[in-house]
């Protein structure tokens, strides 16, 4: 609760602060707050686009939100993450969440 206090007045003194909204974002993320995370997660990537690890977050969230949007958010982490090593994990995870999408469009 305080963290998102914190990041909640970090973003009334800076509006501009991607990692602001990112932090927010993951934190209401987990809070199951997805429709309110998507909407952060989405401030932040107008802010900084290609902000991998945003899109990951956004791509986590839309998953209970929107699953088309999801495949595409997860496709654009893919892209963007694939050629960085400190997101080979990651891009694995994504990988296997793409996948699952997929099957379950089918």
């Amino acid at each position: 609760a305080d963290a998102e206090k914190a990041f909640r007045r970090a973003i009334e003194l800076d509006a501009t602060s991607a990692e602001a909204h990112l932090a927010l974002a993951d934190i209401l993320e987990e809070k199951g707050l997805y429709e309110e995370a998507v909407a952060r997660y989405r401030t932040a990537l107008a802010l900084q686009p290609n902000h991998a690890e945003a899109h990951y977050g956004l791509a986590i969230a839309l998953e209970n939100v929107d699953r088309k949007q999801a495949v595409s958010a997860w496709e654009r982490y893919i892209t963007l993450a694939a050629d960085t090593p400190a997101h080979k994990e990651w891009l694995e995870i994504a990988k296997k969440h793409l996948r699952k999408l997929r099957e379950q469009e089918k």
